[in-house]
């Protein structure tokens, strides 16, 4: 009897999981703001270090400039989220992404902001932290939003995270800029563009 009860509790959860992802992959409706947003962000940060760079300024004014910066952006976040919150009920695999993005701003912010107050590693590596952290939400989101292709962009970012790390270089910041273009900015259009065709 017991065995039954197991058996089917079993496959109960097994229908309640195909049904949400059956779910997931039918509303998929994520406007990609977040997306846009943090690549804006982040270029502004790239252009502020390297105006007090060029124009001989202290280095200490570069911590201020990322301190407004991801301030800004965090406060942006929480609007959006707010804003789409009160548009539509998310579904459950749809809150999980999203919490995994919030996990992932949280580790970037304390590993370049307490790791650099510590002393933990150069500046220059600040590019090779986040570009390997920032693989993790889209090889998550490949899976909940069935889109193949954002392996690829995990997959550029991993790629992106062991070259800097071999590549020494204050430069690096730059070409972090250009990655939040590409693997960043254009997959936030790409949803702002589907944003709600398959709910």
């Amino acid at each position: 009897m017991d065995a039954q009860i197991d058996q089917q509790q079993a496959q109960d959860d097994l229908r309640f999981i195909r049904e949400m992802l059956e779910e997931t992959r039918q509303h998929v409706a994520d406007n990609g703001m977040h997306y846009i947003s943090w690549s804006v962000i982040v270029a502004l940060g790239i252009i502020g270090t390297y105006l007090i760079v060029l124009t001989g300024r202290a280095p200490s004014n570069i911590l201020w400039v990322w301190i407004a910066d991801i301030g800004l952006g965090w406060l942006l976040s929480f609007w959006i989220g707010f804003r789409d919150s009160t548009d539509r009920a998310r579904n459950f695999a749809e809150r999980v992404l999203n919490l995994v993005w919030i996990g992932t701003g949280i580790t970037m912010t304390i590993v370049a902001f307490s790791g650099l107050a510590g002393g933990a590693f150069d500046p220059r590596f600040i590019p090779a932290f986040i570009a390997s952290i920032l693989a993790i939400p889209y090889f998550t989101a490949s899976i909940i939003y069935k889109l193949s292709w954002f392996r690829l962009v995990a997959a550029g970012w991993w790629l992106a995270g062991i070259g800097f790390f071999l590549w020494d270089s204050f430069h690096s910041l730059a070409v972090l800029g250009i990655l939040m273009i590409l693997l960043q900015a254009l997959p936030g259009f790409y949803l702002y563009r589907n944003f709600g065709t398959n709910s």
